[in-house]
């Protein structure tokens, strides 16, 4: 894993616009988990610490993962984009959260698969559109018609894995309507959890 990294970071370090920021690298267990929780980017919380889901979406992450009863060692935790995607205010000069880009999406995706084809998780749950999307290799699939529902996807080359797509934690800090959906979608997850030895 160690090398992977270090070749990722050369490759993402080479692109102009990174030059000097923050990559913020997977962490947890990376020896074929239950689970491999995937999201859409790091935030201003995680660019600073350098880890992923640390930042308020992360204390919604934590909350999922006490309902599955496991904890973060156990798990393997990853975004998509491993760079924090910014707009700056031309006024103030402040950095502010924006979705990725196309152009993101497409450099970071064979990083994320070459990730899981080494992490090897039973079910990778994916968190939100982005993270979907690029698993699924766009097809019109959206986190509204997906979420809650266990599904197979592709990887790298010969690796195929269970997709289970749940809302972004940071969609309840928006949408106070979608936490009881997203508590449902817990409970089928833990269910499917279960079902893995």
């Amino acid at each position: 894993m160690f090398e992977f990294y270090e070749r990722m970071v050369l490759e993402i370090g080479r692109c102009v616009d990174y030059t000097g920021r923050t990559i913020v690298l997977g962490e947890g267990n990376a020896n074929s988990p239950k689970l491999a929780f995937i999201g859409e980017a790091p935030g201003a919380t995680e660019e600073r610490q350098g880890r992923p889901f640390v930042g308020t979406a992360g204390k919604n992450l934590d909350q999922t993962l006490e309902a599955l009863g496991c904890e973060r060692a156990e798990i393997f935790i990853t975004n998509l984009v491993k760079v924090r995607p910014v707009r700056q205010n031309i006024k103030t000069g402040r950095l502010s959260n924006r979705p990725p880009t196309r152009d993101e999406v497409s450099l970071f995706t064979p990083f994320l698969l070459e990730e899981l084809a080494l992490v090897r998780p039973m079910c990778v749950v994916t968190l939100g559109n982005f993270a979907l999307g690029a698993l699924t290799g766009g097809k019109g699939a959206t986190i509204g018609n997906m979420h809650g529902r266990l599904a197979t996807t592709a990887g790298e080359p010969g690796v195929v894995f269970d997709l289970f797509p749940l809302y972004h934690p940071a969609a309840a800090i928006y949408n106070r309507k979608l936490r009881e959906v997203m508590e449902r979608d817990v409970l089928k997850l833990k269910t499917v959890m279960e079902g893995y030895v």
